[in-house]
Formats: C-alpha cells, sequence, structure tokens
C-alpha cells in the first residue's frame, strides 16, 4: 500500500521560503525603526499589507533558489547552454602506465594483443662516461626506452600474420595431400627483400646429393633450402633461405607415396606461378606484416610520452598447437559441424579475445566513473574489466581440453551434468587423447598424454593448427569420415563471428546526463499585481475620474514600489543568466544581471530618461537604450566586473586542479614595472595604475578563459610529447558512413582535401586509418600523380618510397594535367605540413607558455626579420638632408592596411644614419607595442589609436580613420596581435635528449657538462632542454665574458624576476619523472659569423630536426643529418652557458 502524499506542517528550513518569518523579521524593523510613528500595525494599513505582498514575493525567490542545479542549467539555456565539460573529455587521461599503453595498443585494429618490455637497449650500447667502451666502464642503459610486441590481427582475415606456416595441398598419383611449409618470418634477415615490396619472379630448390628434401628425425617432416630470384625497382637478385616441409595428410603407407608428395613440393614451390605456390604468399604475408608495423610506429608515435620511446616494434612467433583424439560419436549429428565446434573452442582457449564493452554495459558491472574512465579514452569502447589479465595458457592439461571437448556433446554447452539423456548427447566418449606443439614446422613436445609445457608464450604465441590436428569421430567401433573443406569454412566463419562479438556496436564514451527540468524561472509578477485593486497599481488602473489627486498619489505608490520591483526582478535576472555567469566565455562582460523594469504597469511615466511622448517599442527594443545602461553601469564597473570574471575563473580553473593566481601577480607587476622607471605626476600615475590594472584584469580573462577551454586536455594527456593536430581542430579529420561503412576526409580550413581510398568496417577503423594518413600526408616527397583518364591527375599519397609503400589517401580534387598536379602537391603538403608542425607543443609546454604568459600555443618561428611588414620610405626634408618614415603594414610583404605610422620623420646627413633612426623608433614601437595598455583609442571621431610610451612620448599613430570606436579596438587589437605573433619572439623549445641518442656507431654524442667538472654520465635518460631566447644579441665568434650584447626582444625575457617565475613554473609543472634544464640562449648580431651556439642556428635546425621527427617518411640520411646538427647545437648551448 503506498503511502499517502502530506503536506509537512514544519516551517520551511529556508528563511527565505518562510513567510512568516518574512513578515515578523520586517515588524521587528519597523518597530525598530518607525516605532514611535508608525503605531497601526494591523493588516489593513498599507504599509502593513506592503510588508505582506513583499514578503510573499521573497518567498517565491527563495523557492527558485533553491531549485536543483539541474533545473537551473536546463532553465538558462534559453539565454546561453551550460559551458560544462562533459565527463568523458575530464576524466579519463593519457597513457601512464605500461598498462594504459597497452589499452591504447589493443584499441588499432590490427593489434590483437599487445605487451611492452622495459627497460630495453637502445640501438647502440652505451658505456662511460665518454658513452663509447673502454676498459673497466659502466653500461648505460637511458631510461625511456622500451620494446613491444605486438599480435597482429589481418583485418581482412585471410592470413595469420604471425606466422610463418603455409598450407597447400599437392598432387601424386592422382591423390590430393595436405602439407604444411614453414619459411623464415617477416623480420628474418631472409625476409628482407620481401619487406620493401620485392616481387618473387622465381625459385629453385638447392639440391644435396641430388635431393631437394631431406628427412628430419620427426616422422613425414623435412628441410630444404629454397634460391628465391626477385625483381626490385633497383633490378634482379636473389636470397637463399630455408623452408621445412611437414605432410599433414595421414599416410597409411608413407614409404610408398612420400617421394612423389615431395617431387610435386619441389615443383609448387619452384612453380611460383602455380595457385598453391607458397612463395607468393610469403612475400605478401611478409610485406603486409611489415605494413602493419609501420602503421604501428606511426601511431605509437602519436601517444609517445615525454622522454619515452619504442625502440622496437616486434611481432611473437606462433606456436602450433595440435590435438589428437579418438572421438565416440552418436549418430544423426552434423559431423563436420562438431568438429568445427571443437577447434572454435580450443581456439578461443588457447588464444582468448580482448573484449570491449559499451559504457552502457560497463555501467551496469561498474557504477562508479572514476574507475570506468581511469585510463585512456578508447575509440572501440570500453576493455572488460579482465581483459589486460587474460593471459595465453604457458600449460595445457589435458583434462581441460577434454572438458572443452565434451561441452559440445549437447546443446547446453557445459561439462557439468546432474542426470544425462543419453538420447540427447552428440558425443559419448574420448579416447586416445594428446597434444603437440610444433616452432617453424618441427615438433617440440610430441603426444603430450598429461599436460602440454608451451615454449615461452611471450614470444611464441600458441594457435590451434586445424590442419596438424587429427580428431577421428568413430561410430559402433567405426570411423566417420568428415569434409576437412567444410571444416575449415566453418571455424573461419565461427572465428569471424567471435572477433566481431569481442567488439561493441555502441562505442561511444558520452555519460548519459540526465537533463533538467524546463521551470519559468526568468518569469517575473509585478508586486504590484498582489495587491489590493482600490490601490490602483498593476492592471487596475484607476479611471481618470479619481481626480488628479488621487491618480498622483498611485503614480507616487509605484515609483515607491520600483526600488523593490527592481531588487526581485534582478533575482530572476540573474538565475536565468546563471550559464552566463558560469560561462568560460572571455567575451561574458557581465556577472551582475538586472532586468528593466519595462514590462511593469506605467513604467513609461515614471522612467526620466524616456522622452514623454516617443516611441516606447523602439526604446525598449535597443538592448543599449539608457535605462538598461544605467542600471548596468549602476550594478557593476569595468573594474568589478573584471574582478569578478577573474574570481569566477578561478573558481572554474580550480575544479580544473588549474591555478593562475601566481600568474596574475607576474603579470600585474610586469604591467606597473615600466610606469617605476617614470616620474609621473601622482594623479596621472594612479591613473596610469588602475587603466593598466584594468588592461593587465582584461587580458588575463582571455587567458585563463583560454586555459580553461584547453585545461582537460592538458591535464588528460600532461605525458604527451607532442599535442595531436586532432584535439584541437575538431573538423580537420571526418569520419563519414558510406552505407554500412565509413569512409574519412581530411579538410584543413574546412577545406576537403584528402580522402581514403578504402571502405571501413567501424568508425574507430577509419578514425585511426584517417590519423595514420595525416602524418604522411605533410610529406611532398610521398605524392604521387597518377593518370586517372580524360587529361586528369588525381594526387595519391603513399606511406613511404619502397616498392612495398600502400596507398593511404587520394586527392579529394582532380588537376588538368602533370603540372596543376605537381603544383597542387606543394601546396598540399605545406598545408598538412603547417598543421603537423604548428599543432605539436606538448600539453607541457602549452601549460608552460599559459602560465608564463606567452600568448601562442602552436609552434612558430620566434625570429623574424622586421622588413617583413615594416617598410621604410624615403620623406626627403630638403636642405641636402635625407628624411625617413616607417610604416607597419597588417600582410607580410608590405601588403594590405597600414595599421601604424612613424609620428614624425626621421631626418639625418646620410641616408644610412636616417635608416637608422628610423630603426630605433621601430625598436621602440616592438618594446611597447606589444601591450594593449600603451595604446590610446580616441573617444571622438575620426576614430585612431596612437601608442605612447610610459612617460606619454608617441611612438606611432594610425593616420588612416576607421567607422567607429569598436573598429578602432579591433584594428588595435589587430596590432597588437601582429606585433607580439611576428616580433615579440616569446616563446621557448623543447628538446627530448632521448632522441637525440645515437642510432649507429660514428653517430655524435650529447656531451653537458656539470657543475663539478667533466660531462653528465647519462645525457639522454628522461632529460629535457628548454631553449627560450635572451632578450640580448651578441657576436659568438668573440669571448663571451667581453662580447658587447643589443638588446633585442623579447624585452620581458631579460628580467631577472621573470625568469626566476619561469624556471619556477617548469619545475612545477614538468612531469616527475624528468628533469628539465632552462637555457636562456642570446642571438647573433646582423652580420656576426653564425655559429652552433646561437639562437638563430638553434632554430633552424630544430626546425629541420622536428620535421624528420615528427613527419615520417624523410630519408635516412636526413634524418641522421638533422639530428646530428641538434647535438651539436645543444652541445654547443650547454657549454656555452656562464
Amino acid at each position: 500500500m503506498s503511502e499517502p502524499i502530506s503536506i509537512s506542517s514544519a516551517p520551511p528550513a529556508l528563511a527565505s521560503m518562510n513567510y512568516t518569518a518574512l513578515r515578523e523579521g520586517g515588524m521587528a524593523l519597523i518597530r525598530k525603526w518607525a516605532g514611535e510613528s508608525w503605531t497601526d500595525h494591523n493588516i489593513h494599513d498599507p504599509g502593513i499589507t506592503i510588508l505582506e505582498a513583499c514578503s510573499y514575493a521573497m518567498t517565491e525567490l527563495g523557492l527558485r533558489l533553491q531549485l536543483d542545479i539541474g533545473d537551473l542549467l536546463r532553465s538558462g539555456e534559453s539565454i546561453k547552454n551550460a559551458d560544462l565539460a562533459p565527463a568523458d573529455r575530464v576524466m579519463p587521461v593519457g597513457p601512464v602506465t605500461p598498462n594504459d599503453l597497452r589499452r591504447v595498443l589493443l584499441d588499432h585494429p590490427l593489434v590483437r594483443d599487445a605487451q611492452l618490455f622495459l627497460p630495453a637497449d637502445g640501438e647502440v650500447l652505451l658505456y662511460g662516461p665518454p658513452l663509447t667502451y673502454t676498459p673497466g666502464s659502466s653500461r648505460i642503459r637511458p631510461g625511456g626506452l622500451y620494446e613491444v610486441l605486438v599480435e597482429l590481427a589481418d583485418p581482412d582475415l585471410e592470413q595469420d600474420l604471425n606466422s610463418n606456416t603455409y598450407s597447400f595441398q599437392v598432387t601424386s598419383g592422382g591423390q590430393n595431400y595436405d602439407v604444411d611449409i614453414a619459411l623464415p618470418f617477416w623480420d628474418d634477415v631472409e625476409a628482407a627483400p620481401f619487406r620493401e615490396g620485392a616481387v618473387v619472379t622465381a625459385a629453385a630448390m638447392v639440391l644435396d646429393g641430388g635431393q631437394a628434401w631431406r628427412a628430419l628425425p620427426e616422422p613425414q617432416s623435412f628441410f630444404g633450402k629454397i634460391d628465391i630470384t626477385y625483381q626490385t625497382t633497383a633490378g634482379t637478385s636473389h636470397v637463399m633461405t630455408w623452408a621445412v616441409l611437414q605432410v599433414t595428410s595421414v599416410l597409411p603407407q608413407p614409404g610408398a607415396v612420400l617421394p612423389g608428395i615431395l617431387t610435386a613440393a619441389q615443383t609448387a614451390v619452384e612453380t611460383v606461378a602455380a595457385p598453391n605456390a607458397p612463395l607468393v604468399p610469403f612475400a605478401d604475408r611478409v610485406r603486409r606484416a611489415a605494413a602493419a608495423v609501420t602503421q604501428l610506429q606511426t601511431y605509437l608515435a602519436g601517444w609517445r610520452n615525454l622522454g619515452e620511446q619504442a625502440v622496437r616494434i616486434g611481432v611473437p612467433r606462433v606456436q602450433e598447437v595440435a590435438v589428437r583424439a579418438r572421438i565416440e560419436v552418436t549418430g544423426g549429428i552434423d559431423v563436420e559441424q562438431l568438429v568445427a565446434n571443437i577447434f572454435v573452442e580450443l581456439d578461443k582457449m588457447l588464444s582468448p579475445r580482448v573484449r570491449f564493452e559499451s559504457l552502457s554495459a560497463r555501467r551496469s558491472t561498474t557504477p562508479d566513473p572514476d574507475a570506468i574512465y581511469d585510463g585512456p579514452l578508447l575509440r572501440n569502447g570500453f576493455l572488460a574489466t579482465d581483459a589486460l589479465d587474460m593471459a595465453h595458457p604457458s600449460v595445457l592439461f589435458l583434462s581441460d581440453v577434454l572438458r572443452v571437448i565434451m561441452r559440445q556433446r549437447s546443446a547446453a554447452g557445459t561439462d557439468v551434468v546432474t542426470q544425462e539423456n543419453p538420447a540427447g548427447r552428440d558425443i559419448v566418449a574420448v579416447t586416445d587423447l594428446a597434444l603437440t606443439n610444433y616452432i617453424n614446422n618441427r615438433p617440440i613436445t610430441s603426444d603430450a598424454e598429461n599436460c602440454l609445457t608451451l615454449v615461452e608464450t611471450e614470444r611464441y604465441r600458441p594457435r590451434l593448427s586445424a590442419a596438424k590436428s587429427r580428431l577421428v569421430l568413430v561410430r559402433n567401433d567405426s570411423e566417420v569420415g568428415y569434409d576437412t573443406e567444410r571444416v575449415e569454412l566453418l571455424v573461419a566463419d565461427a572465428l569471424a563471428k567471435v572477433d566481431q562479438a569481442s567488439r561493441t556496436d555502441d562505442a561511444s564514451p558520452v555519460w548519459p546526463v540526465p537533463r533538467g527540468d524546463l521551470l519559468p524561472i526568468d518569469e517575473y509578477t509585478p508586486l504590484q499585481e498582489e495587491l489590493p485593486a482600490i490601490y490602483g497599481v498593476g492592471h487596475a488602473v484607476l479611471p481618470d475620474s479619481a481626480g488628479t489627486s488621487r491618480l498622483a498619489g498611485v503614480r507616487q505608490l509605484q515609483g515607491y514600489l520600483l526600488l523593490f520591483e527592481q531588487m526581485l526582478a534582478d533575482v530572476t535576472a540573474q538565475l536565468a543568466n546563471v550559464n552566463r555567469f558560469f560561462s568560460g566565455d572571455a567575451s561574458e562582460d557581465t556577472t551582475y544581471f538586472t532586468r528593466p523594469p519595462f514590462d511593469l504597469p506605467g513604467v513609461p511615466s515614471l522612467l526620466r530618461r524616456f522622452t514623454p511622448g516617443g516611441n516606447w517599442g523602439t526604446f525598449i527594443s535597443d538592448p543599449n537604450n539608457p535605462v538598461a545602461r544605467a542600471l548596468h553601469d549602476a550594478a557593476e564597473s569595468r573594474t568589478e566586473v573584471l574582478d569578478r570574471r577573474n574570481r569566477m575563473l578561478d573558481h572554474l580553473l580550480a575544479r580544473q586542479g588549474e591555478d593562475m593566481v601566481a600568474f596574475g601577480q607576474e603579470l600585474h607587476r610586469w604591467a606597473r614595472l615600466e610606469l617605476a622607471a617614470v616620474n609621473l605626476p601622482p594623479g596621472q600615475q594612479a591613473a596610469s595604475i588602475a587603466a593598466r590594472r584594468d588592461a593587465a584584469n582584461t587580458r588575463l580573462v582571455h587567458i585563463k578563459a583560454a586555459l580553461l577551454r584547453d585545461a582537460p586536455e592538458l591535464n588528460a594527456f600532461r605525458l604527451l610529447a607532442n599535442s595531436n593536430p586532432l584535439f584541437g581542430e575538431t573538423d580537420l579529420l571526418r569520419v563519414t558512413p558510406a552505407g554500412a561503412q565509413f569512409t574519412w576526409q581530411l579538410a584543413p580550413d574546412n577545406q576537403e582535401r584528402l580522402r581514403s581510398v578504402s571502405l571501413f568496417d567501424t568508425e574507430a577503423a577509419a578514425h585511426v586509418d584517417g590519423e595514420h594518413s595525416l602524418a604522411f600526408a605533410a610529406r611532398p616527397e610521398l605524392y604521387v600523380v597518377v593518370d586517372i583518364g580524360g587529361g586528369l591527375r588525381r594526387l595519391n599519397v603513399m606511406d613511404g618510397v619502397t616498392a612495398a609503400a600502400r596507398v593511404v589517401a587520394e586527392s579529394s580534387q582532380t588537376f588538368a594535367g602533370d603540372p596543376a598536379a605537381r603544383a597542387a602537391i606543394a601546396e598540399i603538403a605545406g598545408l598538412f605540413a603547417q598543421v603537423r608542425i604548428e599543432s605539436s607543443p606538448s600539453p607541457f609546454e602549452r601549460r608552460v607558455a599559459y602560465l608564463t604568459g606567452i600568448r601562442h600555443q602552436r609552434r612558430r618561428r620566434l625570429l623574424t626579420a622586421t622588413n617583413m611588414n615594416f617598410a621604410i620610405v624615403d620623406d626627403p626634408p630638403g636642405g641636402g638632408l635625407f628624411g625617413k618614415r616607417w610604416r607597419l603594414f597588417e600582410l607580410p610583404g608590405n601588403t594590405g592596411q597600414v595599421l601604424l605610422n612613424s609620428p614624425q620623420r626621421f631626418d639625418a646627413a646620410t641616408d644610412a644614419a636616417a635608416i637608422r633612426l628610423a630603426q630605433d623608433s621601430i625598436r621602440q614601437v616592438l618594446r611597447y607595442g606589444m601591450d594593449e595598455w600603451n595604446y590610446a583609442v580616441s573617444t571622438a571621431a575620426p576614430f585612431t589609436y596612437q601608442l605612447t610610451d610610459p612617460s606619454g612620448t608617441v611612438l606611432a599613430v594610425r593616420d588612416a580613420p576607421l567607422g567607429s570606436a569598436s573598429d578602432a579596438q579591433r584594428a588595435l587589437a589587430t596590432t597588437v596581435d601582429l606585433l607580439y605573433g611576428s616580433y615579440g619572439a616569446e616563446g621557448f623549445y623543447l628538446i627530448e635528449h632521448l632522441l637525440l641518442r645515437p642510432r649507429q656507431s660514428g653517430d655524435p654524442f650529447l656531451s653537458l657538462p656539470v657543475q663539478q667538472g667533466g660531462v653528465e654520465r647519462d645525457p639522454y635518460g628522461q632529460r629535457i632542454t628548454l631553449v627560450f631566447p635572451s632578450g640580448y644579441a651578441r657576436d659568438f665568434s668573440l669571448d663571451r665574458k667581453t662580447a658587447p650584447t643589443r638588446l633585442v626582444t623579447p624585452d620581458r625575457f631579460r628580467d631577472p624576476e621573470f625568469r626566476n617565475y619561469a624556471e619556477r613554473v617548469i619545475q612545477q609543472a614538468c612531469p616527475a619523472h624528468l628533469m628539465p634544464t632552462v637555457y636562456w640562449v642570446d642571438q647573433s648580431l646582423p652580420g656576426s659569423p653564425l655559429l652552433p651556439g646561437s639562437f638563430d642556428m638553434f632554430e633552424e635546425r630544430y626546425f629541420d630536426w622536428l620535421d624528420t621527427v615528427l613527419i615520417p617518411g624523410a630519408l635516412a640520411a636526413i634524418v641522421d643529418a638533422a639530428r646530428g646538427a641538434m647535438v651539436e647545437t645543444l652541445n654547443a648551448i650547454a657549454n656555452d652557458t656562464p
């Protein structure tokens, strides 16, 4: 029986909803403040009536104030949507542990299983110091290197890329025989040509004593050598390889038939064009496995953490497991289906699948979102909770195999039976059960009858071999034959379904957030409507016959109530704007929201700012009308808005674990630092400080809003070595349905340039392939012009330059002829290279940039020649003097609008002297023009702006007037952005020492000094260097101690206090496993030799090196040269530091 619904008689818990408490509180104030003059407190008194109406109205607002936050956010969507990060953005993290990285690998469609091994040796063994082996030196193993062992999954399910065994049939004496041949694994030396795409053209068995095959000790096993001739782009060559042949058919009389079988096998090997020739699938499998590893190398590079790298990616080899059994079956069964079921279940036992679940399935077992989102967010769904604990068995017990077989005796699929119906079973008994494992087609342990110990299952993955298995079915002591080809088809179909069942159709990671109720929280019923009609307010309008005095009294009462109405209505406005109040939008310029009383009866006659007789509809339709503006200005000043917005953003950032208080103090210190150097009158000094405080707070709002937007990404991937370009540009890669499958398109700047060449079964597979292609799309050498007929050309993007390279993308556009296509290569590849390089700063670098006030989050060159946008022009003054002026243009090459002009002409006796004066003026503009607080915008037409130094001296002006003050503000913002972005030189470059390790004998070593003298023992392991421009320039050919210096940008980086602050930020933000070093590096003076220790040469070499690190496909010689140049430069910088 349901409980009856009742209204509690207890007073409301909140005072704002307690009418009685509010009324009594008002009465207490009346007695306190007007106890002697106001003596009638009965309900008929108008004052008491107004008090009661106010109290009632306040309870209504109190009800709204205690609404659930979900209801408030939902109800506020009519004004602005809630600006809150969802759980799937905030809670997951990038790979931190080896298991995290394993999860990421398992998410790839080419990966069936993965293992990580660390620490690992580099390509060159290091000892030291001095990093090369000398007697008595000890081994150095740089931290951060690891190996990956990946069990490959062939998406086409055509062949096992991990195996080196090939099955085919030969015919001898009119009889078909099954044989297996083992050839080198894909990564063996003999397979090297085929990894590069070599094509098998011929093969010949090498005869030994006239025989192609030599018998091995194992039954029906033989060894041989094959001389394979192959074709590459370089010509024809050959390679000698081994082969192990196993005849898997049961031979009643081996001695009689084996010679013919071996001859037929030799013919199959040597006839490469034959349908059953094993060498063609061998070359294809090697190429496909190498291509898969190449794809995984690119994929892993995108998930690489700072100071870490996969030094090798290997593929485990296969050990085949064969089962032998005699199974007694009943009649009337599908024998092939029974055998297939047994093989499938045994395969699942030997090779357990990794399962992915949907979010709803995971929530049903793990409701805690912290546990669900713990680790990387995967595209295929959520890994089953036991997925990482699943392991290949190292010992196979025959009792377990027997149970698997016996589970197939009935549709129940269980071997636990309390009372079995003999008539309903398919299997009666299992005898003669044994197991054998094979490596390279040779048995390791034969016919194990108790248990089979497998060999190094991490390196040799067990795989059921149906071809080598022997399941003999008998009924009434007679053998029951079955169709092995049908069994193979049934097994393949069932395993495909098993693999499909391990994936989920719903991979969405979005947590279902229940929406609140949509409530009229912004509605306001005027207080006047609650008063008796005799009062004549609200809609109870008195007739004109009431008399002038009476009507004036009503108007006076309306004016008196207007203050109460305004305060009550503002509460509804504040609630209705709840999403604006909590917004992270930098353009939001209001924190206290008001509601102009335009819907009150009779209000036009009460507002002095509305002209009597004016158009009321036009007046209130203007959101910036005098009344609305006066209410806003009265509620909060610009200074108060900035203060409250900064505090709100601090609160929102704190929820993301971010703190910008220290940076705010540093920014305000820098803004006021310049004023301390000039002696301004007290009033002007105070005004300048106030103006700079507001300007600094405005910049803080924009920086905090940007950090708030990026904080989920920066927190989730704080260890990542490079940011993924797809994080910041969600429209760059578009995955679209194509029937039941998916395709992808790459669209930088929202213009489609490349598209997929294949269809994909899942959205996740399409996304992974598109991301893989994005990496290669930035390398122009990988583009190929293809003739598609009709005089048109299309571009194909390859994933390498060898014959094994595959087409990973094609251009969405076609081109009329080769010249147009080749010209498009430079444009398209350049565009993708720009995306790749600019988006590459790691989350750590981006966080440091935010916390140090560096206003650009994208990778860019810091040094730019001033003549890119500044033009010095002639303005002869006459009298034999030379005159110069300068202009700042919006676009490079001195094009576009002129943003700034010199305020005067610079006269000198020589042309060179006049140019120097103009350059000195430009230097002052670069000193002060990057901070918006040094500009002044005219408040009346003509609208222009000018740049001044802290003393008020005009440094630059804009001559061309603009249409309005807002236009001038936008042009000013463009000017500041141009000066800062092109000439500010504020930024830094990060170098991971591990990436500079030697890869082959003869590569140069890092040689970093230590304070005690000598060099660091291990300069590579978990070390990073950050290189900042120092703000000075000097001649590097002179001794550092005596060489004169010149002040250059960035000016802020010369400040010792800023340097200390920046280095402290780096230490705090740096991942704990890394040791950072900071260098402040001088630039080269113009005209002086460009040497490796200068920032100029470092920047050039850094971008050359970064191109080889971020964009795959560069030639090995170019990669080695770029790495060697970076080693030389870093050594020079480290040893040049005082």
